[in-house]
């Protein structure tokens, strides 16, 4: 056999592995190997390193990744405060699974370490300066060192809707410019930079010659429609979206959607379901035709869980239908973003007065744009408007406002149990860590979510009065009505 794995055996390691090596002790020193691992490194610090935390890229030669168990380091002097201790395997999952070498290859060059090839295109009179460029166009980034040049990590991803995380843009230190998007849906990390620019630029018609000067510079149609250039990127789906669509239908016809949804929404907050149910309700009630609106309001003692709660559900929600910042009192007027059935979520935001008064509107004139007469900074008037059919998300340790409010709010109270207490701890302890990059049961239940509003259900009541005037002494009359017709219609779907 495997002189190597003999002697292993010899000395009683009999839970051999075959790993990657540059270690010239036992195989000739392989710079590949070496060089692949440190280029793993470099893309996980480059997505990962930020305030609180680094990925240290120091450790990819061969000495510095293992330590052989049952040996004892012996670096340095013997101090009571770093001893020469002996390595221990402490702990062994089930099944070990090695990572494959193209695993590894995948993830290194996850990113592109070069230059991206000079193709024929536009020229500008200047070169790009890619921040300024990504600031003049509204994209938000952080920015980091990168290969001699630097990298922004967009906030959102400017190619699809289906997602946020993934989209990058990289300028190298020549100048040149790469921009891609990591998720399979979105080109897998392949070169976007020209798509990018014409999303924000506008294309370049046949007949558009360049500018005077002789230097070849081109004038681009600022003024041209995005929204347009998008949908006509996006007109062919994918593999990978129509897959993802035929499944949100098949778990739409075939199962229980809410179910599935508040599923999902467990698998990142523990307990709380009937605040998951609201949450999923109260979405659903933008489908019905007749439905006045359904609105939640989350109260509950500091630091159980309204903030989490809140943001794991609107993690499931369709990126461009939920709006989780923080804002002033007249920001919603001014949101050219905000889109009709969006959730609008205030997470431990007190509401004034102004505010409350504006969500007592939105909440009446549910079924149409809420209007707002103003004047602008020269004086003159202005009509501003927040779409219809858009539903509140409200989580406050004391609650939310005045009576009025609360009769238009469904109030729900977070878990603030010893016994809840226990359970997020054991979770914690036992090691689930958050899944970092976005998986198929969240993808299913955006589309699940989006493919709800679609369709708008005239829904009748099937629940008398009498049978729900227990409910009556806690809730407004139209409250509850319009917790009926949503719960009846996603029966019905």
């Amino acid at each position: 056999g495997d002189p190597v794995e003999s002697t292993q055996a010899n000395m009683a390691f009999h839970a051999c592995l075959a790993a990657l090596s540059n270690n010239p002790y036992l195989t000739n020193a392989l710079e590949e190997i070496r060089d692949l691992i440190k280029d793993a490194l470099n893309t996980l610090s480059v997505l990962f390193t930020d305030s609180k935390c680094v990925v240290d890229t120091a450790n990819f030669n061969a000495a510095r990744i293992w330590k052989l168990y049952g040996t004892v380091s012996r670096k340095g002097d013997n101090t009571p405060t770093r001893s020469h201790r002996r390595a221990a395997v402490t702990e062994t999952p089930p099944e070990i699974c090695a990572v494959t070498c193209d695993q590894i290859r995948s993830l290194a060059t996850l990113l592109p370490k070069d230059e991206p090839v000079k193709q024929t295109r536009r020229k500008s009179s200047q070169p790009i300066d890619l921040g300024t460029w990504l600031d003049t166009h509204g994209l938000s980034y952080e920015q980091k060192p990168y290969a001699d040049g630097t990298i922004f990590i967009l906030d959102e991803c400017p190619f699809s809707t289906a997602h946020k995380d993934g989209a990058f843009a990289i300028q190298f230190s020549s100048g040149g410019i790469f921009a891609g998007c990591h998720h399979n849906s979105c080109g897998s990390g392949s070169q976007r930079w020209q798509e990018l620019r014409e999303i924000y630029e506008g294309r370049r018609t046949n007949n558009q010659k360049p500018s005077p000067g002789g230097d070849g510079a081109v004038s681009y149609n600022k003024k041209s429609d995005k929204r347009a250039i998008l949908e006509q990127a996006r007109a062919e789906p994918t593999d990978e979206e129509n897959r993802i669509k035929a499944e949100a239908l098949r778990i739409l016809t075939e199962e229980d959607p809410v179910q599935y949804i508040v599923d999902t929404f467990a698998e990142d907050h523990i307990g709380d379901l009937t605040v998951a149910h609201c949450f999923t309700m109260s979405f659903a009630s933008r489908s019905s035709v007749n439905s006045l609106g359904l609105h939640v309001s989350i109260s509950g003692e500091s630091g159980k869980g309204k903030s989490h709660a809140m943001s794991a559900m609107s993690s499931l929600l369709p990126p461009d239908l939920a709006s989780t910042n923080r804002m002033s009192d007249k920001a919603l007027f001014y949101k050219t973003d905000l889109k009709a059935g969006s959730a609008i979520c205030l997470d431990d935001q007190g509401l004034s007065e102004q505010m409350q008064e504006i969500l007592k509107g939105v909440t009446t004139s549910f079924k149409k744009e809420f209007k707002y007469d103003t004047v602008n900074k020269d004086r003159a008037g202005q009509t501003c408007t927040i779409p219809e059919r858009c539903v509140w998300w409200v989580a406050k340790v004391e609650g939310v406002g005045d009576d009025q409010v609360w009769n238009r709010m469904l109030s729900c109270w977070i878990d603030d149990s010893i016994e809840q207490d226990y359970k997020v701890m054991e979770n914690s302890l036992s090691g689930r860590l958050t899944v970092l990059m976005v998986d198929d049961d969240e993808r299913y239940a955006d589309a699940l979510f989006r493919d709800g509003q679609r369709h708008g259900v005239d829904v009748r009541p099937a629940a008398s009065l009498e049978e729900a005037q227990n409910l009556l002494r806690e809730l407004g009359k139209e409250t509850l009505a319009g917790v009926i017709l949503d719960v009846e219609c996603y029966r019905r779907r």
